[in-house]
């Protein structure tokens, strides 16, 4: 009886694991079953700038070398390397004093050279009296003509001299010729400086506007100047100019206007260069910087638009995934330019749809979604990269 009981209990026990395992499954089954909830945006149609974009270079717009026009010993530098110089401020002094004596004995030859040219001025006029009173020859009065005109060309000369040396003596102070940023100094006080090979002290580079040098090609041309032709007075009106893309991928906070165009491509490469200059007031554009051009061509109309992050891209191949009938299904898109954070679709979707934003990862087609309708991101960030669209219209 002891053993039967004890059989019967261990059936009893398997039973129960049995019934409870089964309940697990079928509460499995049922949370499976049960739609996702996911966060979706609904596509929509847009006012979208369309841009061009091209790799740019920042130069100085002003840039300067400060040279040593004489030669001499570096005795001061009175400035800051990489600090900010006014125009006319003064940065280098080289020794004077050579520079000096030469002045004192062109002005003591100029001295010399007036004493005798005024005796021969003098004899020149005693001498054109005798010549009118016939007591000397006329011979002898062309001699002392001419011995007056040398002496005027010898003070002529000593006035250049005495200018010339004054003219030097005026190198030994080097002033800033503009207002901007001063490098480092090439050389120390002491070292020798001066033409022909180490004349060259520092470089000032103006750093309230810089140029931004770029390239069209010939094709990009063509279609930057037809969109130039079609905007209306009102579009050009509300023009504000070229924006600059920072390395980091930031928006530089001042436009650019155009400066300067090539008058012809460059048969070589087939471009046309040309020239932006922008504002600089908190010196963050350096010469030599790197950055991307942008600028606003056209305005596309009734554009559909979604975030640039809910697309997924598998080996160039775009996609999102959508919600049709509360099933997550993927649909292939073709992408046009962007606008802001959104971005263009040119085939693949229409507006209404409602494209998943989050879980893409782990999300998997066919899963029941419960859609939740949420705003653009742009709407709550404030980018301004597209604009609703009011009317239907083509593209402009």
């Amino acid at each position: 009886m002891r053993v039967i009981a004890r059989y019967f209990s261990v059936l009893l026990a398997a039973a129960l694991l049995v019934s409870g395992c089964g309940g697990d499954d079928a509460e499995k089954e049922q949370k499976a079953a049960a739609p996702r909830p996911v966060k979706v945006i609904k596509a929509e149609t847009r006012n979208v700038p369309i841009y061009m974009e091209w790799a740019g270079q920042v130069v100085a717009k002003n840039s300067v070398d400060v040279q040593a026009r004489v030669e001499g010993y570096l005795k001061e530098r009175l400035f800051k390397e990489g600090s900010r110089v006014e125009e006319g401020q003064l940065l280098f002094v080289i020794d004077p004093q050579p520079f000096e004596e030469d002045l004192r004995e062109a002005q003591a030859d100029l001295e010399s050279a007036k004493a005798e040219l005024a005796k021969a001025n003098a004899d020149l006029k005693r001498y054109s009296e005798l010549m009118k009173q016939e007591v000397i020859s006329r011979s002898q009065f062309d001699s002392v003509k001419t011995d007056q005109a040398t002496l005027v060309a010898k003070v002529k000369r000593a006035q250049a001299s005495v200018q010339n040396s004054k003219i030097n003596l005026g190198y030994t102070r080097i002033s800033a010729p503009i207002s901007g940023v001063i490098g480092a100094s090439n050389y120390d006080v002491g070292a020798l400086v001066g033409p022909p090979n180490n004349s060259l002290l520092a470089k000032v580079s103006a750093k309230d506007e810089m140029y931004v040098k770029f390239a069209l090609s010939e094709k990009e041309y063509l279609t930057f100047v037809r969109a130039a032709k079609a905007k209306t007075e009102e579009e050009r009106a509300k023009d504000t100019g070229a924006e600059l893309i920072l390395s980091d991928g930031s928006v530089y906070g001042e436009t650019g206007k155009m400066d300067m165009a090539e008058p012809e491509l460059d048969p070589k490469t087939g471009t046309l260069g040309v020239r932006l200059v922008f504002p600089n007031p908190d010196n963050l554009l350096i010469p030599g910087q790197f950055a991307k051009v942008r600028a606003k061509v056209r305005t596309k109309d009734d554009a559909l638009v979604i975030p640039r992050t809910v697309v997924m891209d598998v080996q160039g191949s775009k996609s999102v995934y959508v919600v049709e009938e509360g099933i997550a299904k993927t649909k292939s898109v073709k992408l046009g330019s962007d606008a802001g954070s959104l971005v263009v679709v040119e085939s693949g979707l229409k507006a209404g749809d409602m494209v998943m934003i989050e879980n893409l990862q782990t999300m998997r087609p066919g899963t029941k979604i419960e859609p939740k309708v949420v705003p653009y991101p742009d709407q709550k960030s404030g980018d301004a990269g597209a604009e609703p669209a009011q009317d239907s219209g083509k593209e402009g």
